[in-house]
């Protein structure tokens, strides 16, 4: 709309910055130009700082919540313009309260402009303010804007949360989500990356409510009928989407000081109780990180705040925000993969403090220097805690390899032409891949330049933006200082080697071939599996890479593992000779060594067979990464039609004297695809017997009893040693198992079973036992359905998942959309799916229901759980038959429906090629002297795995790190 002409009130402004002058350095441009058409904002106004005023009326019953706010915003005009235009989206604005005028004390006699008018345009989130005598060019001014809105409900811009209090009341409290564009539905502002500024910021409220913010508070004034306002002091320059604050009954548990600045931990009373793990752990962690970077952070406080359903985490300066559910540890029902999560998303958003907060990424086509970076540190900084780094991180890089295969991928670079495109750029390869991409930049500058490069690309640009190419720049600079060069001895060039790695998606298999000279013939492709894929989208590359290449081999010095590479195959070639291998072929040698590189590897035959040896021998002369990797490589590219399953399968044959969960947790994934395709064949029960003959050794060494300090990958080897174990019907695990759930049974909630432990133990005893049982697991669900702890909650529904009852399974599928809350309804159908007979019920029950099914559930994921079983031509074209009754509604599921079809093709295709000779395999590696629970002659398996539950719970897990 379009008012009237205002008055200019030619006031000198008495404000917490008087005297508060500009930087002089304001956002570069790049791209297309900035209009309405993509939503972004001319550089015509540079704002330096805002003084910002909020009061959240939080306090009815119920919502709606009204808030009311003044902003003032210290601004340069870049150009004379008669237009200042800034962001505005579902806010009021009284135009009556608007007034202009230059800074004070400015020299010069700058025009005193007058407002004639504003108008807001909707669509392009856009406030004009008119005005009849142009902004001069370089002159500061400062813009007073009145406004009021209502607190959103989705969890974005400034919105409400809300909890059952401990007096059974809905009690609520107000935060903030400005990332990546919520800050001007909250106050008129410039909203983009690059408007970066300082902020004060002034919260009004009425006690007992609390408020927190980016900074600490300066003082609280009393402005009477019960009002308080906190004034906080100024922040550093920043952009807006990290300016964060909150309202609410709120309690603060004192972390300690480090390095001169205080940590806190905020959180409702409620909750309280569970903090004590994060009051540890986030000093550490913090402390760990000041001295990798080499810049000690420099703000006097560091908080974190935890929300009842906020969705991930949020790296605001000062004052980091999370879901509850990320940041509550129960000492009594947190598995050790829930308290590595917290962990892990702590070191996260720590890690955001330098990368995306000291210095961010220009415009969100470069996200990935902030989420790539913060991914990278995922584990790292854990190691403060004792826990494991690298080995850790290589887990989520082999779980994003299997996405990247696939034509659909998309690379770690997008192109984000406007602003309502920005939440495409978190998603895909952003964090996995460009968490690699920062582990593949240590491998080829060493970990030392590495650093040093980071600290000063952080120090030259901090409290500022950066673009990847000012990245590689700083790298470039530091390899030359410290004499990194290509293997040639020519200077190293980080953008030529680096740019087809983040603008483009894939990656190659680096096939080698040895002699009996010391040379390998090392050749390049694309890999791609499913085979047969075609490119739809081009790239510039032509889909090749410059490769680097590691080289470990029996005669190396144990330097090796960590040595530049010695050799890359150049984006123009597609082979390269390289020296430095052993001439005999029977001694071993490993390309990509620590699986430092983002590619696979395949080996020729004796090459292959000369690493099983020494694995066989003693797998600890081959670091634990290279064995992991080399476990995940040779399932892939065995069923991506290289080699046979059993190249696979012979990568496995040494893990009986495995001591690390990494190479488990490799062949556990691998093995259990093919478990689903073959347990209904009558000799898939040899693979179970095969596997059992791996993982008993290694339960008998681990036994039951878990330690405090145990890292979470010891915990893990045990957890999944007894899950296969009892899964497959070993029957000293059973016995143990049902001694345990013994144990439950006089007094199902008092948590005596370790929270590691209880999937399989309720398992056995739901499955052995009764509809008493059954009820038993179920009740247990509903009683804990509102913890945020989330392995508590799931234990129990896949304890229900257990019972062999097809009754009982039929009314666990009634449940499904009535009793279980909505956010565990696609985990309960996937341990459905995962029985034979849940699998059916639930097929049936969605292609009943495909267009009504019940809130919370995701039809095409809970298909792609089932029909990841089909093995047969009927299953197909079953599969076929059901895609025509309930055709895709959307590109999403048309992607995602090829995607499943390409699945199950290769299902089929698999179990014809591979059945045959794969039995023939498992028929020459049974184990000898294991004691199997037999039933009606045949062994005891349960009728879901423990195994998959774990598998399931930390892809739930490592699916919201990337959304943090």
């Amino acid at each position: 709309m379009l008012t009237s002409a205002f008055a200019v009130f030619l006031t000198i402004l008495v404000t917490s910055v008087t005297g508060l002058r500009p930087s002089g350095r304001g956002p570069s441009l790049s791209g297309s130009p900035r209009d309405e058409s993509n939503g972004r904002l001319s550089q015509d106004l540079i704002p330096y700082h805002y003084n910002v005023e909020i009061r959240p009326n939080i306090y009815n019953a119920a919502p709606p919540f009204p808030f009311y706010g003044h902003v003032t915003i210290y601004f340069t005009a870049s150009v004379r313009t008669s237009v200042i235009t800034l962001n505005s989206k579902d806010l009021t604005i009284d135009g009556l309260t608007i007034r202009l005028t230059p800074v004070p004390g400015q020299p010069g006699n700058p025009s005193v402009p007058v407002i004639s008018g504003w108008s807001l345009n909707a669509v392009a989130e856009f406030l004009y303010v008119n005005v009849t005598t142009q902004l001069d060019k370089d002159v500061n001014y400062i813009f007073d804007v009145d406004f009021s809105g209502t607190m959103r409900s989705d969890g974005y811009g400034f919105y409400y949360d809300y909890y059952t209090g401990a007096d059974g009341n809905t009690k609520y409290v107000a935060t903030t989500q400005f990332e990546e564009h919520g800050g001007r539905m909250t106050f008129p502002s410039f909203d983009e990356p690059d408007f970066k500024a300082t902020f004060n910021m002034t919260i009004v409220r009425r006690p007992p409510f609390v408020s927190v913010a980016n900074t600490p508070i300066r003082q609280t004034v009393d402005r009477g009928n019960g009002w308080l306002a906190d004034y906080y002091e100024i922040t550093p320059k920043m952009s807006l989407y990290l300016f964060a604050f909150a309202v609410g009954d709120l309690q603060k548990l004192d972390a300690g000081t480090i390095n001169g600045y205080q940590v806190g931990i905020w959180a409702r009373p409620e909750i309280i109780p569970q903090m004590s793990f994060v009051q540890y752990t986030a000093p550490q962690i913090q402390a760990w990180l000041d001295f990798e970077t080499g810049i000690t952070y420099r703000e006097p406080k560091s908080d974190h705040a935890a929300f009842p359903n906020k969705g991930g985490a949020m790296e605001h300066w000062g004052m980091i925000s999370y879901g509850e559910q990320y940041f509550a540890v129960n000492p009594e029902t947190s598995a050790a993969v829930g308290k590595q999560t917290v962990g892990l998303i702590q070191a996260h958003e720590m890690a955001h403090l330098w990368y995306g907060d000291l210095v961010t990424c220009q415009w969100w086509n470069d996200i990935w220097l902030n989420e790539g970076f913060a991914t990278y540190y995922d584990y790292r900084p854990t190691q403060a805690l004792g826990w494991e780094g690298s080995e850790a991180s290589l887990v989520d890089t082999q779980y994003f390899l299997e996405d990247d295969q696939r034509n659909s991928s998309d690379p770690v670079r997008k192109d984000i032409p406007t602003v309502w495109d920005s939440g495409y750029s978190f998603e895909g390869s952003t964090y996995p891949k460009g968490g690699a991409m920062v582990r593949f930049l240590e491998g080829i500058l060493t970990t030392a330049t590495f650093k040093r490069g980071m600290t000063n690309h952080l120090l030259t640009h901090q409290y500022d933006t950066s673009t990847t190419d000012n990245l590689w720049q700083s790298l470039t600079n530091q390899a030359a200082t410290d004499g990194i060069t290509n293997p040639d001895g020519s200077a190293l060039d980080v953008k030529v080697k680096m740019d087809p790695w983040l603008n483009q998606m894939g990656f190659p298999l680096i096939s080698v071939t040895r002699r009996t000279d010391g040379t390998a013939v090392i050749s390049r492709s694309h890999f791609l599996r499913p085979p047969g894929q075609i490119m739809e989208t081009s790239s510039p590359y032509n889909y090749a890479w410059h490769v680097p290449i590691t080289l470990a081999t029996a005669d190396s010095p144990a330097s090796a593992w960590d040595a530049t590479p010695s050799a890359y195959i150049d984006i123009s070639q597609s082979q390269i000779t390289l020296s430095g291998f052993p001439t005999d072929l029977n001694r071993w040698a490993v390309i990509n060594t620590k699986a430092g590189f983002y590619y696979r590897v395949s080996y020729d035959s004796v090459s292959f067979d000369s690493i099983v040896a020494q694995l066989l021998a003693d797998n600890t002369v081959i670091h634990v990464d290279s064995r992991s990797q080399f476990i995940d490589d040779a399932f892939s590219v065995a069923r991506a039609g290289y080699f046979s399953e059993t190249y696979g399968m012979e990568s496995t044959r040494y893990l009986a004297s495995e001591a690390k969960w990494g190479p488990w947790f490799a062949a556990l994934r691998h093995l259990k695809y093919s478990d689903r395709l073959i347990r209904k064949l009558s000799w898939g029960g040899l693979q179970r017997t095969y596997i059992l003959g791996l993982t008993v050794p290694v339960y008998q060494q681990l036994g039951w009893g878990y330690s405090s300090t145990e890292t979470p990958f010891q915990q893990f080897l045990r957890r999944d040693m007894i899950s296969v174990s009892c899964s497959y019907g070993h029957a000293a695990c059973l016995t143990e198992a049902r001694a345990q759930y013994a144990l439950v049974t006089p007094n199902p909630s008092a948590n005596v079973v370790d929270p590691n432990n209880l999937p399989t133990v309720l398992c056995v005893g739901v499955n052995e036992g009764t509809a008493a049982d059954w009820q038993l697991s179920f009740d247990q669900y509903l009683a804990r359905k509102s913890s945020q702890i989330r392995e508590e909650r799931y234990a129990y529904l896949f304890g229900s998942s257990c019972t062999s009852d097809t009754s009982l399974l039929d009314r666990l599928l009634v449940e499904l959309g009535t009793n279980v809350a909505s956010r565990d309804r696609n985990r309960l159908a996937q341990y459905l799916s995962q029985t034979a007979y849940g699998a059916q019920i639930l097929y049936n029950y969605l292609d009943t229901n495909w267009n009504s099914l019940p809130g919370g559930l995701n039809r095409m994921t809970q298909l792609r759980n089932i029909a990841l079983g089909f093995s047969t031509q009927a299953e197909l074209d079953e599969l076929y038959a059901f895609k025509a009754r309930h055709p895709p509604a959307s590109q999403s599921e048309t992607t995602s429906y090829t995607n499943l079809i390409l699945d199950v093709q290769a299902n089929v295709q698999w179990v014809v090629r591979e059945g045959p000779t794969l039995e023939q395999w498992l028929l020459a590696h049974q184990p000898a002297g294991l004691t199997v629970e037999m039933r009606n002659g045949r062994a005891v398996n349960l009728p879901n795995s423990a195994m998959e539950h774990w598998a399931g719970v930390h892809e739930s897990y490592r699916s919201d790190l990337y959304r943090v």
